[in-house]
């Protein structure tokens, strides 16, 4: 819709000007940190809302316009893009905007819009598997065996937006995934999943040390632990036995997200080999002329790029219009994480 491309130009030459004025990659890289003054700005501009609706205080962008967002990012900085992608695409947002009761986004949106969040679902052993999943939530009753709330335990691995430093949090609320029992003894047993939004701040909660990842450096991730951790009962989203199907909604577009950093890392790779490619003359011509460059690296590159960039969009219209995509995101995330290696390699 024409409303959506003015809102998606707007934002991109703001995201832009941040970009190419105030962010040194190779300064992030080496220190392992985004100065926090730059995470204020973007906090400013509105890039921790690219998704939420205006009415909540957001940017109200589509996905498609989000993708293209995150394209640009991951141009210019690996740790920037997975800042703000990990917020918008899950974090906290997506589970409350979804399946948040009006209360729910009353109380949680204001703060959700302004800062960054985390989303924790992978543990020691578990990737997708839900079935190996020994987080829990253990039901608080009262003398009528009325649930009055819950007490979460366990640790999750690798959330991005936890940790600023070790057992220092970036992130103000973490949305956790975790198996409700009756009894720690049924943790294994359990397919009941709940979603659960927990302050960092709650007592029963450390995050540990930072994570450190080759070619990421610079992101802020933690496996955070849950030691008996007090939750209400509104703090948990949707009903009881939906969590884990509102995680596998969040991480559907999170593969779009993904898809769409690869994809501007890889417009990037290529925009240097052609640069280089006209630079560097050998046997009287430049490079790019000689078969194994041009037709070899260079031809194959651009037809990558052609098409990563037309999965990424088909799939995000997908998602856009309210259909199913999830076979199309996941074979685009893996079309689109192996073809930008090879652009890159070449």
């Amino acid at each position: 819709a024409q409303e959506d491309l003015e809102k998606e130009k707007a934002v991109m030459e703001e995201l832009k000007t941040i970009l190419s004025q105030k962010v040194n990659a190779e300064e992030i890289d080496r220190n392992q940190e985004i100065p926090q003054e730059l995470l204020e700005e973007l906090s400013r501009k509105g890039f921790f809302a690219l998704k939420v609706p205006t009415d909540f205080g957001g940017k109200g962008l589509s996905q498609t316009a989000y993708a293209n967002i995150v394209e640009l990012t991951a141009s210019y900085s690996s740790a920037i893009v997975i800042i703000v992608s990990a917020d918008n695409t899950i974090g906290c947002k997506y589970p409350v905007l979804r399946y948040g009761t009006p209360d729910q986004k009353a109380r949680y949106l204001p703060e959700l819009t302004k800062w960054p969040s985390g989303f924790c679902f992978t543990e020691d052993f578990v990737g997708s598997d839900p079935a190996r999943m020994r987080t829990y939530a253990f039901r608080l009753r009262d003398a009528n065996g009325d649930i009055t709330g819950y007490e979460i335990s366990g640790q999750k691995w690798y959330t991005t937006n936890s940790a600023l430093a070790e057992n220092v949090p970036l992130a103000k609320y973490l949305a956790v995934v975790a198996r409700i029992v009756d009894s720690p003894d049924e943790v294994e047993s359990s397919d009941i999943f709940g979603i659960f939004i927990i302050p960092t701040s709650a007592p029963g909660v450390t995050l540990g040390p930072r994570n450190v990842f080759c070619g990421m450096r610079g992101i802020y991730n933690a496996n955070p632990k849950f030691e008996k951790v007090l939750a209400a009962r509104d703090q948990l989203i949707g009903d009881e036995g939906e969590g884990f199907r509102i995680a596998l909604e969040a991480l559907n577009t999170g593969r779009i997200a993904i898809a769409a950093g690869c994809l501007g890392v890889a417009k990037q790779a290529h925009l240097i080999s052609r640069w280089y490619a006209k630079r560097r003359v050998q046997w009287g011509k430049p490079i790019g002329k000689h078969e194994a460059i041009g037709s070899g690296m260079l031809a194959p590159n651009a037809a990558n790029i052609f098409a990563m960039e037309a999965m990424t969009h088909y799939t995000s219209w997908l998602e856009d219009q309210g259909r199913d995509a999830r076979l199309s995101a996941a074979a685009l995330k893996v079309f689109a994480s192996e073809r930008s290696w090879t652009v890159i390699d070449n």
